[in-house]
This record gives structure tokens, sequence and C-alpha cells, in this order.
């Protein structure tokens, strides 16, 4: 399949756009979706079906990194399915899958992009952000 998701104003001309991370969902329920980050937009995408499920959209952010959070251990609960993506603005951006929303906006260095975005997977609830010069540590809900 070939998706041009991340095309400014849906033009399917625009090979400007650049796509700047992709990663497979780590949940056991959705092994088929990836998420993809570039431009001002954010695309789930169900890779068995060749379908966009979700599209975030930010305007005036331009994304450049992304990664899940899955359930705290011993949660059986997709509804808690998180997509952490971040941008130019340095603004890091908390998505619910299943709810199609930002419920979250992190703001540790503005103006200064993010680099990369890590959760880990023994501590699902902990997220580390990197920009040019630093590294930051967050605790995400309880």
């Amino acid at each position: 399949h070939l998706l041009r998701m991340h095309s400014r104003d849906n033009d399917p001309s625009d090979d400007r756009t650049q796509v700047q991370c992709v990663e497979f969902c780590p949940h056991p329920s959705y092994m088929s979706w990836c998420a993809s980050a570039g431009g001002d937009s954010v695309c789930v995408v169900d890779c068995r079906l060749g379908e966009v499920v979700k599209k975030f959209r930010e305007k005036g952010e331009v994304f450049t990194a992304l990664t899940w959070m899955l359930p705290a251990e011993g949660v059986d609960d997709s509804d808690d399915l998180l997509l952490i993506a971040g941008g130019e603005t340095g603004n890091i951006y908390l998505l619910s899958v299943i709810h199609d929303e930002c419920f979250m906006t992190l703001s540790p260095l503005q103006n200064v992009p993010v680099s990369s975005l890590l959760t880990l997977p023994k501590h699902p609830r902990v997220l580390l952000s990197a920009f040019e010069t630093r590294a930051f540590v967050h605790r995400i809900g309880a």
C-alpha cells in the first residue's frame, strides 16, 4: 500500500512534506497498526487494510518524533493506548488513539525541536524526551 497521508492540503502531488518517523504499535490487539509523523499531522495506519484509521492535526506544528505508550502492567485496557508526538515548536502532544483526542500538551522547551521520544517497557508511564542539548524524564498519569 502507498498512502500519501501527510501531503500538504491533501494535495496528491505534494512530494515536499517529509515523513519524519514511523513506528509499529506494540499493543497485542493492534499489531497491524503503525503511526507516522510528518508535516502538521500524525497518522495511525492499519497496515493490513492499507487504511488511515486516525489522523491528528496541529496547525502550525511540524512533527518530528513519536512513540507509543502502552497501558500499565496488569491493565488490559485498550482505552489506555496513547501515542505521543513531538514537534519543532518544542511541544509534546499526548494523544488518546481510541478516543481520537489530544488530552495533554507538555512544553519542556519552547521553540526547540523535539528530536526523540522514548517510553520504557518496564515503566510504561515514564517518557523520555530529547532536544538538541537536553533530555527530560516525564511521569505520565498515575
